[in-house]
């Protein structure tokens, strides 16, 4: 029986070199330590890796690809953002005319005092003082505001007059100033730049009498009946391109002239 054993024994040594090895070690008294030269993972059983030069250049590639498409991502997060500010300042302008008219009247029969000479410097802080007079009786009362303050208005044709300006919780603007009608740049982000008409700042108007156009009172800048024709008012002046805005349904299309 013990020769039987032993035999097996060295069968099995010889048919496995390393555990042979181990019990040889085991044998001549290694105690329980892993013999020299004995490994408990199999060189066989190695996971894949990367090499540093190919981590570099999918990074390469990740760059790249990111640098090519930001700035797209950029324009449309930038056109979608002024196209929600631009549609909650329509609608609560709107309703703002609503309320004051249940106390003011018609907004056809709104009274202000109209300069046919808007333009000219000297007639500026008559401009200011019956905008901000327009404002506190007819819209403030009605409308959301952090706060009102004089403004720069840079008209048509480049000159500086002074606006009344309201300041909207989220940023936004409304500057106005008077001429034939109230004029209203809405700045969708305020003092952010570039500050330029048909970029980020979009003209609206409220008129009174026989001037209303579409019978409302607040309207977009001399709106067409057709897109072709507010799309080629808008390439002309920006001050058209609320026009073009509000038939589009106040979305940046893709041949919007103005890119933000």
């Amino acid at each position: 029986m013990l020769t039987k054993t032993i035999n097996d024994y060295r069968k099995l040594k010889s048919q496995f070199p390393k555990v042979g090895k181990a019990a040889a070690s085991l044998d001549k008294g290694g105690g329980t330590g892993v013999p020299e030269g004995f490994s408990l993972h199999s060189a066989d059983n190695r996971k894949a890796a990367f090499t540093l030069a190919e981590v570099l250049i999918t990074l390469g590639i990740i760059g790249i690809v990111a640098a090519m498409t930001l700035p797209t991502l950029t324009a449309k997060t930038r056109k979608a953002e002024a196209t929600a500010r631009i549609k909650k300042f329509y609608s609560a302008m709107h309703q703002a005319i609503i309320m004051s008219e249940m106390n003011n009247g018609s907004c056809k029969e709104w009274q202000y005092e109209t300069l046919n000479d808007y333009e000219n410097p000297d007639s500026s802080g008559q401009s200011y003082e019956i905008s901000e007079a327009f404002n506190k009786q007819y819209l403030i009362p009605y409308l959301k505001i952090t706060s009102s303050e004089e403004r720069e208005w840079i008209t048509s044709t480049n000159q500086k007059l002074k606006g009344y300006a309201l300041t909207f919780a989220d940023g936004s603007v409304m500057n106005s100033k008077v001429g034939s009608c109230i004029d209203i740049s809405f700045d969708v982000n305020g003092d952010k730049k570039p500050n330029q008409k048909g970029y980020n700042q979009f003209i609206f108007l409220i008129c009174k009498g026989n001037q209303t156009i579409r019978k409302h009172c607040f309207t977009t800048y001399k709106p067409e009946n057709n897109r072709e024709d507010n799309l080629q008012n808008c390439k002309r002046s920006p001050y058209y391109c609320s026009a073009l805005l509000e038939w589009d349904n106040w979305e940046f299309k893709d041949d919007y002239p103005y890119k933000l």
